[in-house]
């Protein structure tokens, strides 16, 4: 059951629709692609790539190439600047996915424990935000995508490998996965849902730099591939009795277990 591909967007952009590209990745054995695919808070209805996306998704489906939504914001504090914003998003979210019924896998959210892709990470009196309030967001997505289309696996998070935890840091203010985590099932538990609000578990475990072996890993409360451990404790920790599923254990019953989705390396 385990796919391997790439997180790339040369086929979407290429003048052929992607027909060399994803014939490429099939010829080296890559069966999947995410493509990321922009909600423009200025026009809120609109699919701003969708010339793009109409040409590549046959490409694609043609050379037997999985293809997922890797769904971004457009700016960091697109949500939480606007009280109307996760309304505005999740109506467009229910746009996309009726517009491309073709495609059955959505990651909701991009590394949002990093002010780069999340905003505020923290509030002002240096307490955990962003965790808690994409909560509320990542809920709200689960919903419209599931109304549209109850079979779509919503990909929850893609959660960033490292952050440091500094509300008053000179630069790169983020939360480190393990306690995002912790945040992000505060913010669940808050909702009082009988539901869950992701069917996978997206993580990016890049290696701490570039020439690292992923077997290298980091210290807690960071984790890379060599650390998947501490992010399925950090689950059951988050969520455990609740209606959200999380990683396999041999002796807990769950009809649909959470599993990863390693979609940046």
């Amino acid at each position: 059951d385990v796919l391997f591909g790439v997180s790339d967007d040369r086929g979407k952009y290429d003048d052929d629709g992607g027909a060399w590209f994803f014939g490429e990745l099939g010829e080296v054995g890559l069966v999947a692609n995410k493509m990321t695919v922009n909600w423009d808070p200025a026009n809120p209805t609109v699919i701003t790539e969708a010339p793009f996306i109409d040409r590549a998704i046959p490409q694609a489906q043609i050379r037997g190439i999985h293809l997922s939504f890797g769904v971004h914001i457009g700016k960091a504090a697109a949500i939480t600047s606007d009280p109307d914003g996760i309304e505005k998003f999740t109506d467009w979210l229910r746009i996309l996915a009726s517009t491309y019924p073709q495609v059955t896998e959505y990651v909701i959210g991009n590394e949002p424990n990093l002010t780069r892709f999340w905003q505020p990470q923290f509030n002002r009196n240096r307490t955990p935000a962003a965790g808690i309030a994409f909560a509320r967001f990542l809920a709200a997505s689960y919903d419209a995508l599931k109304e549209v289309n109850a079979e779509i696996t919503v990909v929850g998070v893609g959660l960033s490998p490292r952050g440091n935890d500094m509300p008053r840091a000179k630069s790169n203010i983020s939360r480190s996965p393990v306690r995002f985590i912790h945040d992000l099932g505060v913010g669940y538990r808050r909702l009082e849902r009988d539901k869950p609000i992701m069917d996978v578990f997206g993580f990016h475990p890049y290696p701490a730099k570039d020439r690292d072996s992923l077997q290298r890993g980091y210290r807690w409360p960071n984790a890379g591939v060599a650390n998947l451990n501490r992010i399925k404790q950090a689950m059951w920790d988050a969520f455990n009795g609740t209606a959200q599923p999380t990683f396999a254990e041999p002796w807990l019953e769950q009809e649909r277990p959470l599993t990863f989705k390693l979609d940046e390396v």
